[in-house]
């Protein structure tokens, strides 16, 4: 895909609205805003999971690490603080 431009995957016209349909890798590239926060996203979300990681599981080997996994919920309340503090 040429980075200077975004190729239309397909367009849809319904009443006085266009709708264009974007391939997923070109969002980046048309919005390099979203980079910089889903990077910022990414790094204070995973700070709070080895948080959470480290603090349930105190006397682990690497190995055993892997197996402490969190709940749904605990994800979705680590990813609303997340998204609160950007």
């Amino acid at each position: 895909m040429d980075m200077n431009r975004v190729r239309v995957a397909s367009c849809l016209v319904c009443y006085n609205m266009t709708l264009v349909f974007l391939p997923p890798i070109g969002t980046s590239v048309v919005q390099p805003l979203n980079q910089g926060i889903i990077a910022s996203f990414k790094i204070q979300y995973k700070k709070k999971l080895l948080q959470w990681v480290l603090s349930h599981h105190h006397d682990a080997t690497l190995k055993d690490l892997r197996k402490v996994v969190p709940n749904i919920r605990q994800v979705i309340v680590w990813s609303y603080e997340v998204w609160r503090e950007l």
